[in-house]
């Protein structure tokens, strides 16, 4: 329904969504079928029913579900940047496929800096067994750091809040 009064008009201010979305309306046997396609490459889009205000014209209430059939994707994509190990310092990027306000496709670029000392917890695996020191140093961690020429794969669990134990695990695979 096009305007500013159908169930599409009602869906783009009730759910945050484009004017221009594909809404499609069917009323198989006594329910109302609403489908809603989301422009590609906008990341997964959230629709709730707040609160459910249809009857059937009288005083029994209706049901509002909502049931999502293929879930929308974020793309992302988390990038190592640069270490320092001078400072224990290491800069990642996450790069992510989001939808703007208007619900077109945006690319968003995040930086993030970690910071390890000597008093975390260091993993690493490879290919050989060099490659592989479980309980690893700082300065063995850098190294591998530093020495690694392809891609890497790298798990943190940064933990630097006051109520944590200040303890960040680093388990890095080389290969």
């Amino acid at each position: 329904e096009a305007g500013t009064t159908g169930i599409d008009h009602n869906l783009d201010s009730l759910t945050n969504t484009p004017a221009d979305l594909n809404v499609v309306v069917t009323a198989p046997a006594s329910n109302i079928v609403i489908t809603i396609t989301f422009p590609a490459n906008t990341g997964v889009w959230t629709v709730t029913v707040p609160t459910c205000t249809l009857n059937d014209g009288g005083a029994a209430a209706a049901t509002c579900t909502v049931a999502h059939t293929t879930a929308g994707v974020t793309d992302q994509d988390v990038r190592f940047i640069e270490d320092d190990p001078t400072t224990g310092e290491m800069v990642i990027a996450r790069i992510r496929k989001v939808a703007d306000g208007n619900g077109a496709a945006a690319v968003l670029t995040e930086y993030h800096t970690l910071t390890q000392d000597s008093g975390d917890s260091f993993n690493l695996t490879g290919s050989t067994a060099a490659e592989n020191i479980p309980g690893a140093t700082q300065a063995q961690f850098q190294t591998a750091m530093t020495a690694a020429a392809g891609a890497l794969v790298l798990v943190v669990s940064a933990r630097t809040g006051a109520l944590t134990t200040g303890v960040s695990h680093f388990q890095m695979t080389t290969s």
